[in-house]
């Protein structure tokens, strides 16, 4: 089976991240606001009410909404305008479909989504089927549903007004940093099959293996998170891309106060000693193994994400968790600099 590994930095498709993050909120906005200026976000925020408040509101489980269709997209051929008409010409039921990872739901398909885009009955049942916590306002989602076409037409002119002077000396500062990292990437790739060096670079054993026959790897400026990987299930698997954050964190020491935070507490200590095993597990598993309420651990593992300290990874058959050893690694590191000047 051939393997092809690409290794790229592409300037257009760092719009589509940035205008994610901005969406998103958070982290990554800040990044954003440090590059075009907190004012000039504030005005592109108020033009896109729709983008902002019904992205806003599923960021706690799909905030790369738009980027979820790259999968199947030419990357080598990325441009915002192009990629509009891509997501725009597919149906909207398959768009909803690979929009919000539904491949990784089993109670989901295509008919599922279409007489959900109708039914008020049939959008709140897929909505509990993919969002068994309860993140999701049902009004949000029903919105998504309902006018995926023009928040797709709204994320892209939020993309495409990020394109000016501001953003290209960012690229040209980050420039050596950039061409650093993807010769560094090129030269682990000559030595490391493609899987074992995403691991490597997520800090995790991955379940969902492929196979893979196209690997992508991203260095971005604008992601609002550490690091992603894009993926799909079973027999539907065939490409891979990783994204991976060059901006180092800095925040003023709060990421390490939400870090502490989460760890100060019994429940979620052992959850992370229980996940230093290096195997991922399930709500369910690990509510088992150490006798806890399954709630009491859904609340535990949404406290441990948002802090950083787990991956998150879906499948069929539920939510895998694991340690992300790199985000506890700098956690480390920062605390020996700051407190033992180690």
């Amino acid at each position: 089976m051939a393997v092809t590994c690409q290794v790229q930095f592409i300037p257009e498709l760092e719009l589509l991240f940035a205008a994610q993050s901005v969406v998103c909120g958070g982290p990554g906005r800040q990044v954003c606001a440090a590059v075009w200026g907190e004012e000039a976000l504030a005005v592109l925020e108020r033009r896109y009410p729709l983008l902002m408040e019904t992205s806003r509101a599923l960021t706690t489980r799909f905030a790369l909404w738009a980027c979820e269709p790259l999968l199947d997209y030419p990357l080598e051929q990325f441009t915002l305008a192009d990629y509009q008409t891509y997501l725009l010409e597919m149906p909207r039921e398959q768009l909803i479909y690979l929009a919000l990872c539904l491949d990784f739901c089993p109670e989901a398909d295509l008919q599922a989504v279409r007489e959900a885009m109708i039914h008020d009955d049939q959008a709140a049942e897929l909505l509990s089927h993919m969002d068994r916590d309860g993140k999701i306002p049902f009004l949000a989602f029903r919105t998504f549903l309902r006018q995926t076409e023009q928040l797709v037409r709204e994320l892209i002119a939020l993309a495409e007004a990020l394109d000016d002077d501001c953003f290209r000396r960012e690229l040209a500062s980050w420039k050596p940093r950039v061409d650093a990292e993807l010769q560094a990437m090129h030269d682990a790739l000559a030595v490391q099959e493609p899987l074992a060096y995403s691991e490597l670079r997520m800090g995790k054993t991955f379940r969902n293996r492929g196979p893979y026959t196209d690997y992508w790897f991203l260095p971005t400026l604008f992601l609002p998170y550490r690091a992603c990987r894009f993926s799909r299930p079973g027999d539907l698997a065939w490409r891979q891309i990783l994204l991976l954050n060059l901006r180092p964190s800095n925040d003023g020491g709060k990421q390490t106060v939400r870090s502490l935070k989460a760890m100060a507490d019994e429940g979620r200590y052992r959850i992370l000693t229980l996940l230093a095993s290096g195997q991922s597990l399930r709500g369910l598993d690990i509510a088992k193994t150490l006798k806890l309420a399954p709630s009491t651990v859904s609340h535990h593992m949404e406290q441990l994400r948002q802090a950083g300290l787990l991956h998150e990874e879906t499948l069929r058959d539920g939510k895998y968790y694991s340690l992300n050893r790199p985000a506890l690694e700098e956690l480390l590191t920062r605390l020996g600099k700051e407190l033992l000047n180690q």
